[in-house]
């Protein structure tokens, strides 16, 4: 069960339909439907009912729908506890987060960190997830927060095996494609990947990342050459001028200056999801890591 799990359910009780609940949350319809099934099977039974003209809770629905407001309530209740100090902690660890998730994770984990263990030096930097896969195997880093999109998946967690290393999953996010605002496509009544892939692709993933791009890709007949442009500010300003598509989490494009200029393309055969985790070389592993990867596998499922 994940927080945000909760949050989708209390927006739902005044909202009569999945679409109008995803813009109250800033979140897109599919995001919500997936995560409130995957609770409905954890649980083992229906938390909604879905009709032609939208949805309403079921009798345990309802019951869910209470204990959600409690559950939102007591976290409040926690994140406004006094953060306990212990200046008992000391030592250094090094922290690297991938992709679009580094600012989030640097957020979620770093501040708290270092007001909970004020002598803990944390040293921290950005980089794809094929190469802090590389540098924990090789004892640069202690801890890496890597990004998988579910097209890689299968390869990456391959290489985190063969390397002896361990892998904690943390979240998922639906992933989207995007084009500009004015964009041909969003006048369309249908879309589909074959008219998506018309227009050029960009990622900013390393070039290792797009040979497994190009893999989906080619499922879909696309025959160009995609770009890779790592810059933000840059890769943005070429969609705009390009008439370019591109993917990313639906977390991304909920910050920064993605979505003042970008919009999502609502594409039929178009379904992708990523996965964001720990990354950590379990043979390098002290009692000290051992108590803060708890707690940053605390933090980032509970925020999630």
């Amino acid at each position: 069960m994940r927080l945000n799990q909760f949050e989708m359910i209390v927006a739902l009780e005044h909202c009569s339909s999945l679409s109008e609940a995803a813009e109250k949350l800033y979140m897109t319809q599919p995001s919500i439907s997936k995560a409130i099934r995957d609770l409905e099977e954890e649980v083992g039974y229906e938390i909604l009912k879905r009709k032609k003209d939208g949805v309403a809770f079921t009798e345990n629905g309802s019951e869910v729908l209470a204990l959600s407001k409690e559950i939102l309530a007591n976290v409040e209740k926690i994140r406004n506890l006094r953060q306990t100090v212990d200046e008992s902690v000391v030592g250094a660890i090094s922290l690297a987060g991938s992709g679009y998730y580094a600012d989030k994770v640097f957020s979620l984990l770093v501040i708290p960190l270092k007001t909970k263990y004020p002598n803990l030096s944390v040293q921290i930097q950005e980089a794809f997830s094929v190469d802090i896969i590389n540098k924990v195997s090789i004892g640069i880093l202690d801890f890496g927060v890597i990004m998988i999109y579910c097209n890689d998946q299968a390869c990456l967690l391959g290489e985190i095996h063969d390397r002896g290393l361990a892998y904690e999953s943390c979240f998922s996010d639906y992933v989207g494609l995007y084009a500009r605002r004015s964009h041909p496509l969003h006048k369309r009544v249908e879309v589909r990947m074959r008219d998506v892939l018309r227009y050029p692709y960009v990622t900013g993933g390393s070039r290792n990342s797009v040979e497994y791009v190009y893999q989906q890709l080619e499922e879909y007949g696309y025959e160009h050459e995609v770009e890779i442009i790592s810059n933000p500010q840059h890769r943005l300003i070429y969609l705009v001028a390009n008439d370019a598509i591109t993917t990313m989490p639906e977390e991304a494009y909920e910050s920064g200056e993605w979505k003042k200029h970008l919009k999502l393309l609502h594409v039929r055969d178009f379904d992708w999801w990523c996965e964001v985790g720990v990354v950590y070389n379990p043979e390098n592993m002290t009692p000290l890591k051992e108590r803060l990867l708890a707690e940053m596998l605390e933090k980032l499922r509970s925020e999630a």
